[in-house]
């Protein structure tokens, strides 16, 4: 089973949005999804649970943890293709990955680059995060892509974020994808907006997904 997890240390990035609809994604392509919701409020597994991909008698689940730790185990793992992993912004999600054996994770990290108080913090702290996962033989696999969660110009957004990112020497951590606003009102599922629909397959892809 391949664990995605969604982490950014701060809120309103988007977080939330992109792991409901990546697992959501995810279940549309066939594929088994358990949904683990660690995340304040559990708005992924209330969205996810009005969806017929995730409805009761289908292989996918939904396993709500609101504001556990990251877990190391996942029962009955052998029945999914994927897990996808909602988090909070808290400094733990970081702390969780770096102690275990996390070396077959992928952490995306979601920041909009039209939030100015998120460019400057952010970066910074993923630059610490990343040195750890670099350094621990069992890390993550991390990486960072602009996420416009409010209108505005795709490509001046996704250059902003990079310079940001090269200030803090991590611009390798950067997806070429950048996920576009979506116009669509059914938050927090957007995969009726064509154009998120297909940032979101290349950002997999990206992935290796």
């Amino acid at each position: 089973m391949i664990k995605i997890m969604i982490n950014t240390p701060k809120g309103g990035v988007g977080k939330t949005t992109t792991a409901t609809n990546i697992a959501l994604l995810l279940a549309r392509r066939g594929q088994r999804v358990l949904a683990v919701d660690l995340a304040g409020g559990l708005l992924m597994s209330q969205a996810l649970a009005r969806t017929p991909e995730f409805a009761s008698g289908t292989d996918n689940r939904i396993d709500s943890k609101e504001a556990e730790r990251v877990p190391t185990r996942f029962p009955g793992s052998s029945n999914f293709d994927y897990a996808v992993i909602d988090t909070d912004d808290s400094y733990t999600v970081f702390e969780d990955l770096l102690k275990g054996d996390q070396s077959g994770w992928r952490v995306i990290s979601p920041i909009n680059p039209l939030d100015q108080v998120g460019l400057m913090r952010i970066p910074h702290e993923l630059r610490a995060v990343s040195v750890g996962a670099y350094l621990s033989p069992n890390g993550p696999k991390m990486r960072v892509f602009a996420n416009m969660a409010y209108p505005g110009d795709v490509a001046e957004g996704a250059a902003t974020l990079r310079e940001a990112l090269s200030y803090e020497g991590i611009e390798r951590l950067m997806l070429a994808t950048a996920v576009p606003y979506a116009t669509t009102t059914s938050a927090p599922i957007r995969l009726s907006d064509a154009a998120y629909n297909i940032a979101l397959n290349e950002l997999l892809a990206e992935i290796g997904i």
